[in-house]
């Protein structure tokens, strides 16, 4: 357990206090970061709904909600709203500007 076990996008290991901590895999925060640079372009071209996209960035975040991942979600949703900005989407759940 000292390495960790890597399971259900999770990467989890033990503290030498004994405390178990569970953070989301660096390929699956990578992966958003593309995903979201592509979302922007398939919206610019009208491909895409705001909406859909809205929906799957929740999804994202929820998983990563069962993790020790505090900080990563905020700095993705200051990520998701710099590049959404304009568009009226505000990272949150809704389509408010």
């Amino acid at each position: 357990m000292r390495n960790g076990v890597d399971f259900l996008g999770f990467h989890t290991y033990l503290t030498e206090t004994g405390k178990v901590i569970r953070k989301l895999r660096q390929n699956s925060k990578n992966r958003m970061r593309r995903k979201i640079k592509k979302f922007k372009g398939l919206h610019d071209t009208g491909k895409i709904t705001l909406e859909a996209i809205d929906h799957s960035f929740q999804s994202w975040l929820g998983h990563a909600s069962h993790g020790n991942c505090y900080r990563l979600i905020k700095k993705m949703n200051g990520y998701y709203q710099s590049v959404f900005k304009e568009d009226g989407l505000n990272g949150k759940g809704n389509n408010k500007p």
